[in-house]
């Protein structure tokens, strides 16, 4: 009789615990942000800078050169041969364009607003690779208004973007700014800067949904490849969850 007394009260302390904790976490992830304005030029452009650079070699052409034969003339031979490497992990290990679009996706699934600023300078932003959809709201300038379109006061948004003039005139209405220096930091700036998670659970899958949901290059062999990382997923995740059993008292075993 006692001895199950006992157990009942682990089992509640145990379970008081874990509720603790589990409002903790949630408390965290509870972001004090409302939404994310990233300017096209300023932060989608430099997300395309690896694979264009790395085909920019390959015709003897700068990487200015490349950017304005793609992204202003519209250059067609080019982008088709350009476009698989900018839609999927292939041609870069950087996998830029997919981590900020996954990005996105997870900004806006944790009830964030989005925006993007179309800004693309010299571009023409029909050519630049990124769906507007992804977007609560587009403008084509920063402008006061946009916060009425997004219907959130200045300090509750953070702009990204890689140009000076705009990001001071980001904060000159009040809003946090992120300078884009590199896609990879400026995404752990965002989420240090929204408190919430945006890393994938497996890094380097975006590719697979990104591939998956925009390129027609992918082939069997690829999407085979897909259904096997899966389920080797799920074995060794599996296997990771029943390798140990434990006991009420606290202690574990095989």
């Amino acid at each position: 009789m006692f001895r199950a007394l006992q157990r009942s009260s682990i089992l509640k302390s145990v379970s008081a615990k874990a509720f603790a904790q589990t409002s903790i976490q949630a408390e965290r992830y509870i972001s004090t942000k409302k939404a994310v304005v990233f300017n096209l030029r300023g932060s989608v452009v430099p997300a395309l800078s690896h694979v264009v650079k790395k085909f920019a070699r390959d015709h003897n052409m700068s990487e200015s050169e490349m950017m304005a034969k793609l992204f202003k003339e519209g250059d067609k031979s080019l982008l088709k041969k350009i476009e698989p490497a900018l839609l999927s992990r292939h041609g870069s290990f950087h996998v830029a364009l997919a981590e900020l679009v996954s990005a996105i996706q997870g900004i806006r699934a944790e009830g964030i607003k989005t925006g993007l600023i179309l800004d693309a300078g010299d571009l023409n932003p029909a050519y630049i690779p990124i769906d507007t959809e992804l977007f609560d709201v587009t403008s084509p300038a920063l402008k006061p208004a946009i916060l009425d379109q997004l219907k959130v006061d200045s300090t509750d948004v953070v702009y990204v973007d890689n140009v000076e003039k705009n990001l001071k005139a980001a904060q000159s209405l009040g809003m946090t700014t992120i300078k884009v220096e590199n896609i990879e930091s400026a995404l752990r700036d965002i989420e240090a800067s929204l408190q919430v998670p945006l890393k994938e659970f497996l890094p380097g899958f975006t590719w697979i949904y990104w591939d998956n949901a925009n390129s027609p290059y992918k082939n069997t062999k690829e999407n085979l490849l897909y259904y096997l990382l899966v389920i080797y997923v799920f074995m060794v995740s599996g296997h990771l969850s029943l390798k140990y059993v434990f006991k009420v008292d606290g202690t574990q075993q095989h």
